[in-house]
């Protein structure tokens, strides 16, 4: 029966042998059994539902009673060899087969077309090919429900036309492989005529009328003509056409089922140009050569990734997307722009929306720039909006914002209907400016906010460095502020690191401006009250505001710290020396002057008359009212001591600078303090000791002979050293070593007018002699004029009494002395009082 059903279905014809055995009962011949085979010497098939012959057939059959199996059956179609292998069994409704057809040169041709069933035609309409391949054909069932069909074809040198994108395919090499649900494209690869084209991917859903598309397509060389454009789908063509492409493309293409309902394929194709041109409506009417080119095309959307080409001399590329227009509706596009190392001329300002080019021209930018511009128009109905980036290349551009001129400018500036940015813009000052350094410049990044093309904030980052103090930098500055820099700021250079420039408007329109940064001052010379002072220092601005009052007057409040140094005062006729951190809190109200300012001091070393003092502090608070600065509570080291004080400065009528100084120190070391003198030496000759006191002084500022004061100290513990001016105080009373003679204690009370120190009471004591007087030291000069009086121990206090200073005159006191000269070096004269002096005869004198 399987025999039969064999030669049924494929009406096997010519020569055969055939084996055959049988057993069984011939009363029960359902029982018997058969096998047996057939042995094809040149035989002809022909399946009754393909209509594809098949001849010259040869191999072996084997069949049993229910069951066939081919072995290797060889036959041909014309020049087509085949080969057959598998095997059937069984009967309905349990009947299984796996028959599988090979062939290493099968044509692809009408004789295989025709004897495709429709299903399978309809797969071979996908890409009409023709030309020569490989087949490996295989048909099973399982079961009456499980059926199938798989075909894996090897290309060799085929045509086709694939019909999603019915571009000519020549020579193509691969495989395919059909299965019941599917088509898969494996390596497909069309090489011709230096055109390259491969393909892979997947077509699915072949049982239904919609069939899912998953390919990719690799094209090298391709030729960008009307065969490709004839290729495209209508609305593809159209969006290809507008471009008007020659040259050549390489690039991926990728088609895909679409998610639209009966709609067709959709693809992505990005490809690449070159030696291409383009022309389009949708371009900027620039005259541009030597183009190259890459866009990815879609069936809604040309997405240009890189275009590029030269205008003149200069460099241009275009990138961006055009979504063509529908209904006679203009042409949606988001495009982006860029000119190299281009003269700035009328065409390239058409090419910018009219508002960006007005904003531009107002810089007045002059020379070579690199120009991007962003172009967008999503919606029709709606203008089109912009960025437009302007690189400067060492131009010169006057800013309407800032009136410094300015040259050798380099940056950037971006210019959109929102604002105009400002990005790593370097200059130095123009050659009207009078004075400037070589090492001068100026960088700006920031941004001008803007609302109706009217300003509406600013924010910006500010560097300079090297720049000089002067009137045009002056005349740049707001004019709220141009008094308080023409009153405070110094002939000086400067540098500036302004991490925060902010400008907002009030609800009332007007400006508020808000500082943070750090500025550098180098070699400032200012005049204070007539007072010239000379410093460097270190400001780090904290807060930096200045905003309107109510009478147009602006305010400026600052917080900052001040590093001072090599800070050089003339206090009192001497010349004082300052480093320290000034914290800095204060408002300014420009025309009025300060409203509030406090000042905290922290200082590293104050130098004064050769005396130095550390760890110097201070609050110092200016009172508007009364007009007047004063510290309550000034400390300081000083040489193992401690110094305390206060401080006063306020303003004569005649606008003059006063100050009044209160201080009282202690538990100074006198060695220490006397060590920095023109007299120290590396010996240990100096004079030891511990001294305390006091000093009151009050005077104009810069006029030293203004000047009123008092000074008292005392030193306990004293042993004088050899560098000591009392040494030669001793030296003419003969003791035998000076160089460390002791006094309990030393006593000075003094005043202080103009220039003169006024010496009202010195008085030493020891356990051998002691010392009082009075007298005069020009504090100009250091010349002293002191008159003592030796005489016996004493403790030594401000005021004896009456009855010792009495014992004093008449029991004791034997010598008077006088101390003349400089006081480092003095001429020591002693002299016997009135009564003893005929004793003694002649005065000894010391120089």
């Amino acid at each position: 029966a399987a025999l039969r059903r064999f030669f049924n279905r494929y009406s096997p014809q010519g020569l055969v042998d055939i084996d055959c055995k049988a057993a069984g009962n011939l009363n029960n011949l359902s029982e018997t059994t058969l096998t047996g085979s057939v042995n094809c010497k040149n035989a002809a098939i022909s399946y009754y539902k393909s209509l594809y012959p098949v001849e010259s057939i040869k191999g072996k059959i084997e069949f049993t009673r229910n069951s066939v199996t081919l072995n290797n059956l060889l036959g041909s179609h014309g020049d087509v060899k085949l080969a057959f292998n598998g095997w059937t069994r069984g009967f309905a409704p349990d009947w299984k087969y796996d028959i599988r057809i090979t062939s290493n040169n099968m044509k692809l041709d009408d004789d295989l077309y025709n004897a495709l069933s429709p299903a399978q035609k309809k797969t071979w309409l996908l890409f009409s090919p023709s030309g020569g391949a490989g087949i490996d054909y295989r048909f099973t069932r399982t079961s009456p429900e499980t059926k199938a069909r798989y075909l894996s074809v090897d290309l060799h040198g085929v045509d086709a036309l694939y019909r999603s994108f019915p571009y000519p395919l020549k020579n193509l090499t691969g495989k395919l492989f059909f299965d019941p649900d599917s088509v898969i494209i494996s390596n497909v690869v069309s090489d011709a005529n230096g055109r390259r084209i491969a393909l892979d991917g997947k077509v699915t859903d072949r049982a239904t009328d919609r069939l899912g598309y998953d390919v990719s397509i690799n094209v090298k060389n391709i030729p960008l003509d009307p065969t490709l454009g004839a290729a495209l789908p209508e609305k593809q063509k159209d969006l290809y056409d507008q471009f008007s492409p020659t040259g050549l493309a390489d690039g991926d293409i990728r088609v895909s089922k679409s998610a639209r309902p009966g709609a067709a394929p959709t693809f992505t194709a990005e490809l690449s140009l070159k030696q291409a041109s383009l022309t389009s409506e949708s371009l900027p009417p620039l005259p541009v050569t030597d183009i190259t080119a890459g866009a990815v095309f879609t069936p809604d959307l040309i997405d240009i990734k890189s275009f590029s080409g030269r205008y003149g001399d200069a460099a241009v590329s275009l990138k961006g997307q055009i979504w063509p227009g529908q209904d006679d509706q203009p042409s949606h596009y988001a495009l982006s722009l860029e000119l190299k190392d281009t003269l700035l001329n009328d065409d390239l300002f058409d090419l910018l929306p009219e508002s960006a080019a007005k904003i531009v021209e107002d810089f007045q930018p002059q020379g070579k720039i690199d120009l991007s511009a962003e172009l967008t128009r999503l919606d029709p109905n709606n203008h089109t909006d912009y960025k437009c980036v302007v690189a400067c290349l060492g131009n010169s551009v006057n800013l309407p914002q800032f009136s410094y001129p300015l040259e050798n400018v380099t940056g950037t500036l971006t210019i959109t209907p929102q604002a105009v940015e400002f990005r790593d813009v370097n200059a130095v000052p123009g050659d009207a400016v009078w004075i400037k350094s070589n090492t001068a410049f100026i960088k700006l990044d920031g941004r001008v906010s803007l609302a109706d093309n009217a300003f509406s904030s600013a924010e910006f980052k500010l560097k300079a460095n090297d720049i000089y103090f002067d009137r045009r930098l002056g005349d740049a500055l707001p004019v709220g502020v141009r008094p308080l820099y023409n009153k405070l700021v110094p002939p000086a250079r400067f540098d500036l690191d302004l991490d925060q420039v902010r400008i907002t408007l009030t609800d009332d329109a007007k400006k508020h401006i808000d500082i943070k940064g750090r500025a550098t001052l180098e070699n400032c010379s200012l005049q204070i009250s007539g007072v010239k002072t000379e410093f460097a220092a270190q400001l780090d601005l904290d807060e930096l505001t200045i905003t309107t009052a109510d009478d147009g007057e602006r305010y400026i409040d600052i917080k900052t710290l001040a590093k001072l140094e090599k800070c050089t005062l003339p206090i009192s006729g001497a010349k004082a020396e300052l480093d320290a951190n000034l914290n800095i809190n204060a408002r300014y109200k420009t025309n009025h002057g300060f409203q509030n300012c406090r000042l905290l001091l922290d200082g590293r070393t104050f130098k004064i008359l050769g005396k130095t003092f550390t760890n110097l502090t201070t609050d110092i608070d200016y009172n508007a009212e009364l007009d007047n600065w004063t510290s309550r509570s000034l400390t300081a080291d000083c040489y193992d001591g401690i110094l305390i004080g206060k401080l006063e400065i306020k303003k004569t009528a005649d606008a003059r600078l006063v100050y009044a100084l209160q201080t009282a120190f202690q538990n100074i070391d006198l060695k220490k303090f006397l060590s920095e003198t023109k007299m120290k030496s590396d010996q240990d000759d100096h004079t030891t000791g511990k001294m305390e006191g006091s000093l009151n002084i009050s005077a104009r500022l810069g006029d030293s002979s203004s000047r009123l004061g008092a000074c008292k100290l005392s030193i306990v513990d004293m042993k004088v050293g050899r560098l000591s001016p009392l040494a030669k105080l001793l030296q003419v009373l003969r003791f035998a070593g000076p160089t460390k003679f002791a006094f309990d204690q030393m006593f000075l009370d003094s005043y202080i007018k103009g220039n003169s120190l006024l010496v009202r009471k010195l008085d030493l004591s020891g356990r051998s002699a002691a010392f009082y007087g009075s007298g005069l030291m020009d504090l100009r000069t250091q010349k002293i004029d002191l008159g003592l009086i030796a005489r016996g121990p004493r403790r030594a206090t401000g005021d004896p009494s009456f009855i010792g200073s009495l014992a004093e005159g008449l029991g004791q006191a034997v010598l008077k002395i006088d101390v003349i000269g400089d006081f480092y070096d003095p001429q020591v004269i002693a002299k016997p009082l009135p009564f003893i002096k005929s004793i003694i005869g002649k005065p000894i004198e010391q120089k």
